[in-house]
């Protein structure tokens, strides 16, 4: 009965995972696994958090743009377009997750639309639900080394409504052949 209990009481504190991002399958074609890092390996991610009121920022560019709107060269400024479009709680959210899951060295753009955090490959790992590996371009003579990133990425469901993407895990430099 017991072990049925803390069963229970486990199951309930784990949130379930939703798959968020794959690879682009035509980008890594062009890369090959070269090896896995070491877990005390430090990775640099950043988390692009939802913004709040695009919808109605679109449409003030539409009217700030139409020479037949009154609205007609009325840019908003820089502060404006943060104050509307700022997500604190989203920023919080992704801040406390992180730091819950281990993550201490978590810094924040001034307005909150991005949060750049760096860990250990392991913890990268536990908290995306995935394995990192070196992926290393199949062409010479790209100039890029080897960049550490993983094939698809996972999130808690009440913590994925609040990103739009997480960089550095699927995304492979653009390859440029000269």
């Amino acid at each position: 009965m017991f072990l049925l209990i803390m069963i229970g009481t486990i199951a309930q504190c784990q949130s379930k995972m939703v798959a968020v991002e794959q690879m682009n399958n035509a980008q890594s074609a062009l890369y090959s696994v070269a090896g896995v890092p070491d877990p005390s390996t430090t990775h640099e991610i950043l988390f692009s958090i939802k913004q709040n009121n695009v919808e109605d920022l679109s449409n003030i560019l539409n009217m700030v743009s139409d020479p037949s709107s009154k609205y007609y060269g009325k840019f908003l400024t820089q502060q404006e377009i943060a104050s509307m479009t700022a997500n604190p709680d989203g920023t919080a959210a992704v801040k406390s997750f992180l730091m819950s899951n281990g993550v201490t060295d978590i810094t924040e753009s001034m307005n909150g639309e991005l949060i750049t955090a760096r860990a250990p490959v392991s913890i990268w790992e536990s908290i995306l639900s995935t394995k990192f590996s070196y992926y290393k371009p199949l062409s010479e003579s790209s100039g890029s080394g080897s960049v550490i990133r993983t094939n698809q990425y996972f999130l808690p469901e009440d913590i994925a409504p609040n990103i739009v993407s997480v960089w550095n895990t699927v995304q492979l430099p653009i390859m440029i052949h000269h």
